[in-house]
């Protein structure tokens, strides 16, 4: 079963009621709801509930699987950076 992701908090007309969706809810994504409202759901999660920030949510990085960036050159790697000029002139 595949999963769909609330992304807002709504009350959405179906099947003449209204059904509440609260973000971040997870839904059947064949679910009739989901199919005649695909811009309320997402694939996967923007965000989850933390306590470690102060507002109490922590975005996620959609980046997260990616490798992580390095700092130095790898053996055998030219890295090419230039410096800032200087002002003040050239050599007296």
């Amino acid at each position: 079963m595949s999963i769909a992701y609330a992304n807002r908090h709504a009350s959405l007309a179906h099947g003449g009621q209204r059904i509440a969706i609260r973000a971040g809810e997870p839904w059947d994504a064949a679910d009739p709801l989901v199919k005649a409202y695909p811009d309320f759901f997402d694939a996967s999660l923007p965000a989850v509930r933390c306590t470690t920030d102060p507002s109490g949510i922590r975005l996620l990085d959609r980046q997260e699987d990616a490798a992580p960036e390095t700092a130095t050159a790898a053996p055998g790697e030219r890295r090419t950076t230039r410096r800032p000029r200087t002002s003040g002139g050239g050599k007296q």
